[in-house]
């Protein structure tokens, strides 16, 4: 993970993410939806969830644009949705909704992974 959060200069990782084809670069949010829905197996694994949402957040907002008009579409309703997350576990109040938080991460990991094509790659 880049752990954009914690970087001086996000640029310098934009520059370096921006030359992966957009399918990769889906294929990572992808990846990171998934960690953060393992992740909440554990419930001591909760703090790494943050940096991970907030680098999610980054590479949502410079891939949209680039995206077919479905999966800008997904992407946008997704990004707030992290925001919140984010939110939610700082303040520490996500045990009521872990399950769901673990769910939904899942389910838009596997949708991201089919809109990239990298499973029909050969």
């Amino acid at each position: 993970l880049l752990f954009v959060r914690y970087m001086k200069n996000p640029e310098i990782i934009k520059e370096r993410y921006m030359k992966d084809s957009l399918n990769v670069r889906l294929g990572g949010i992808a990846a990171n939806l998934a960690r953060v829905a393992s992740f909440l197996e554990n419930k001591s694994n909760v703090k790494v969830i943050e940096p991970i949402l907030d680098e999610s957040k980054y590479f949502i907002e410079w891939t949209a644009l680039h995206a077919p008009f479905k999966t800008q579409a997904l992407l946008s309703e997704i990004q707030p949705i992290l925001a919140l997350w984010q939110r939610v576990i700082s303040k520490n109040l996500y045990h009521k909704n872990i399950d769901n938080i673990k769910k939904k991460a899942e389910l838009w990991s596997k949708e991201i992974l089919l809109l990239s094509g990298l499973l029909d790659m050969n």
